[in-house]
């Protein structure tokens, strides 16, 4: 700028004598004047520069460096970025147009980054998870970050109904529906076509959802839809409140979650339901033997833990061999299923029944004292004889009575109570005391 000035002030006195025809335009004195004016001038410029436009430019240049920085740091390490990335706006001449163009760039490399990010960070937890609550969980907690929804809810389907998986910030009252019926028309409307669908609550009848918040239950604003669709079936439905008119989103972000993580969806409800065929006898529809027995050791090592009884019934049908001889397999099968079918209704919900082989049935009953095992074996045992007119042994051993820390020990003692029972007649419950007490035949009358 020094040099311009004195540039300046060389060439103005000639342009002054041949343009303005100023006869004192080449005097020393005028000259030596042009050329102190330039310089000044000059020296303001540069002061003016340093002052102003240099800061500026520096902070830009600061700012800019701090920014990659970060995002750099935010890459190599695989962490979400802030917005720590936008640099203050200070001016409103072109620098100022330069910071916000910068903001502009570094906001979508920021908002791409952590898409992507967050979309690893979900693919990564679900290809760790087989069980379906736990990936729906993930799933629809993706999709309420990616909108900054509220809250949510995610249906699957599963054995052919849309049925809740995972919640989130929802009243899960008795008005949240158990399935996702058609009767909710705008919901029917997302299942057949794979549309998203935005609903205004008032307007569309979607009455049965409230939002839980520390003030006490809300109605959301508005309410999205999310089909999750696998060649043209929706496997599952995710439902987004907000409380405001509208559900943020991004479209984009929508479109990419439905196609990164429908699939993880598919694969886990198909895990679901070979788990089940695995672990489900063919004929009877009752659990296997390698799922009874699996189920029985898991009992068992927590009774041990807790110091809880474990009581195994080992169950025979009488005389099935006849049974088949005389009226034929399909008579047999027959009286399998019905006989599993009766034991199942009439155990609870902690009591496990499972086909061990040919006509033989395990129950396992954990935390009951084994008087309670011998009850419930002798009114089995009269109920079979009275409702479904055959006749079975039943033999009872229980932990701790029978002293081992090894299950097939166990499975062993009700096995000879079964077949000291067979030797006894039939129709009838022995219980193995282990010890001196050995095999006994009991009765409800006995306890």
């Amino acid at each position: 700028m020094l040099g311009f000035g004195i540039f300046i002030g060389l060439i103005f006195p000639p342009f002054a004598k041949v343009v303005l025809d100023a006869p004192d335009a080449l005097s020393p004195r005028f000259m030596l004047m042009c050329i102190t004016a330039g310089l000044i001038v000059g020296i303001v410029n540069f002061l003016l520069f340093k002052i102003f436009v240099s800061r500026e430019l520096e902070y830009l240049a600061r700012g800019m460096e701090l920014v990659n920085r970060k995002i750099g740091e935010g890459v190599s390490g695989g962490n979400y970025l802030a917005s720590e990335t936008q640099l203050d706006v200070r001016s409103e001449d072109i620098i100022g147009d330069v910071v916000l163009a910068f903001n502009k760039m570094s906001k979508t490399i920021v908002s791409r980054f952590n898409r992507d990010q967050l979309f690893r960070d979900l693919v990564s937890r679900l290809a760790n998870s087989t069980d379906l609550h736990d990936s729906s969980q993930i799933i629809l907690q993706g999709f309420m970050e990616a909108t900054g929804a509220f809250g949510g809810i995610l249906y699957a389907r599963v054995n052919g109904r849309m049925e809740p998986q995972a919640t989130v910030g929802l009243d899960k009252s008795e008005d949240l529906p158990d399935t996702a019926l058609e009767s909710q028309g705008v919901v029917d409307k997302a299942v057949q076509t794979g549309q998203v669908v935005d609903i205004d609550p008032d307007l569309d009848g979607f009455i049965w959802i409230t939002m839980s918040t520390p003030l006490g239950k809300l109605k959301p604003e508005a309410v999205k839809v999310v089909p999750l669709q696998i060649e043209k079936n929706t496997i599952g439905l995710v439902i987004l409140v907000s409380r405001v008119k509208k559900v943020p989103e991004s479209a984009r972000k929508v479109e990419d979650l439905r196609t990164s993580l429908t699939p993880y969806l598919e694969n886990v409800i198909l895990y679901q339901k070979i788990k089940k065929l695995a672990a489900r006898d063919s004929l009877t529809g009752i659990y296997n033997r390698r799922f009874g027995e699996q189920r029985l050791s898991e009992s068992f090592s927590l009774c041990q833990r807790k110091n809880l009884p474990l009581n195994i019934l080992m169950l025979d049908i009488d005389h099935f061999k006849q049974i088949n001889d005389s009226y034929g397999h399909t008579a047999g099968d027959l009286v399998l299923k019905e006989l599993a079918k009766y034991l199942e209704n009439h155990l609870r919900q902690e009591e496990i029944v499972c086909r061990y082989g040919g006509e033989e049935f395990l129950i396992i009953m954990p935390y009951t004292e084994v008087k309670e095992a011998i009850k419930l074996a002798c009114r089995l045992r009269r109920g079979i004889e009275s409702d479904l007119e055959i006749t079975v042994s039943m033999g009872v051993a229980n932990w701790p009575t029978i002293q081992t820390s090894n299950i097939d020990t166990l499975i062993n003692a009700a096995d000879d109570a079964l077949y000291y029972a067979k030797k006894k007649g039939r129709n009838v419950v022995a219980c193995n005391e282990g010890g001196k007490s050995g095999l006994t035949l009991v009765s409800e009358e006995d306890i």
